[in-house]
């Protein structure tokens, strides 16, 4: 029987422990136990070249103030140190993602502390070339620096496939709402970000440093 394949969701995943079934956690620290999440789901990395050929998503526009202020993300500047693309198995269907691991380097809103480990679920698999399945993710690479916009999972938050379910809150602190909405990114040409889908306002920002001025105007 083949699985189904569904565009997966945004969420964001704690470091992965080991194993077929692999726990997830922000740090060495922590820890997650699985509670009312089904035995079934099962979370692992593959190396092959992703199946699928592409993901096309539908969003919905979110005004500029509602990103800062109803999405209640924690908002850190940080580098990217690693990405590994992860298989999230539900039986009958199956979701490709990846990782996307984020040393913390400074704190504009939030609890973590500088030198923190988190560890970002994207909503695509990343290709051999470096490229994202997701056609609207910004084109995030290892060594990357950037400010970087998670929410915390709570209970609210869970994926259902079938009759299977994956609490996020109980393998994984934090999620995206979306890829690009909630990134910015540093690159040889300025900041990479989604002027046209969210942050009209930001002007004509040419730095980290100006996004960061950008970002307290809207926090403030």
């Amino acid at each position: 029987m083949f699985k189904k394949l569904l565009a997966p969701t945004a969420v964001t995943l704690a470091i992965l422990a080991a194993a077929t079934m692999l726990y997830l956690s922000a740090s060495a620290d922590d820890s997650y136990t699985r509670i009312r999440t089904t035995d079934n789901v099962s979370i692992r990395y593959f190396t092959d070249e992703v199946p699928i050929a592409s993901i096309q998503t539908s969003y919905i526009d979110i005004p500029e103030k509602e990103i800062f202020t109803v999405w209640s993300t924690d908002i850190f500047g940080g580098t990217i140190v690693e990405i590994r693309n992860i298989v999230i198995d539900f039986g009958e269907y199956i979701e490709y993602c990846a990782f996307v691991m984020i040393e913390v380097a400074d704190v504009i809103r939030g609890d973590l502390k500088p030198g923190a480990l988190v560890t970002v679920l994207i909503r695509s698999p990343i290709r051999g070339d470096g490229s994202w399945l997701e056609s609207h993710a910004l084109p995030m690479k290892t060594g990357m620096k950037g400010i970087f916009m998670p929410r915390k999972n709570d209970e609210s938050i869970y994926w259902k496939r079938g009759d299977s379910t994956l609490y996020l809150m109980e393998f994984v602190r934090y999620g995206f709402p979306d890829t690009f909405r909630f990134v910015f990114l540093e690159t040889t040409e300025g900041v990479v970000y989604s002027s046209t889908w969210g942050h009209t306002s930001a002007g004509n920002v040419k730095t980290l440093d100006d996004v960061r001025k950008y970002i307290n105007r809207m926090i403030s």
